[in-house]
């Protein structure tokens, strides 16, 4: 059995799988959100391809993650049949993954400077469990923006996704009372 965080990570994809059936192509490829650049599709690409590079990176034993150069297809997109096998495959890699340790120290790339000089990308120290926390909270950043596309198309998300755990669990204490 997967750690804890990688388990919370497979519970999130599953959760974007259930919500995928209930799309079609044109859904999820629109922008529906006033204001959007990107729909449901680029939404769960975006988050599909930050587990690939990590997923690549723990696979491949290196020490270093690069969150900048990721695959970004466009057919994941516009496909919702795309997007399920993208995520069924992660999924699958998930669940196969021999585990580092979560203290294992990575260091993590990315491009920080907005302007045309800065070509170089900056990295700092980070760890495997540190990073899977990051997937954990990167991903419920972009189901809550897709579950704003969805209610603006009328089509029903549950009540959790796109909320943070820790938001769900002070919402049940509150309602408890304890």
């Amino acid at each position: 059995m997967p750690p804890a965080l990688i388990e919370a990570n497979i519970t999130f994809l599953e959760s974007a799988k259930t919500l995928l059936a209930a799309l079609d192509d044109e859904r999820f490829s629109q922008v529906q959100v006033p204001g959007g650049k990107s729909g449901i599709g680029a939404h769960l690409r975006h988050v599909s391809d930050h587990y690939e590079c990590l997923l690549d990176c723990l696979e491949n034993e290196r020490d270093m993650v690069d969150y900048d150069h990721r695959n970004r297809s466009p057919e994941q997109e516009q496909s919702v049949q795309h997007a399920a096998d993208c995520i069924d495959l992660i999924l699958s890699r998930l669940r196969n993954l021999k585990t580092p340790s979560m203290e294992q120290p990575l260091r993590v790339c990315m491009q920080t400077g907005m302007n045309a000089d800065s070509q170089q990308p900056d990295s700092c120290l980070s760890s495997v469990g540190r990073e899977w926390q990051f997937l954990v909270s990167h991903t419920v950043h972009h189901f809550a923006i897709i579950a704003m596309h969805c209610e603006a198309m009328g089509v029903t998300v549950p009540e959790v996704f796109g909320v943070a755990p820790s938001t769900l669990h002070y919402r049940a204490a509150r309602n408890t009372g304890a």
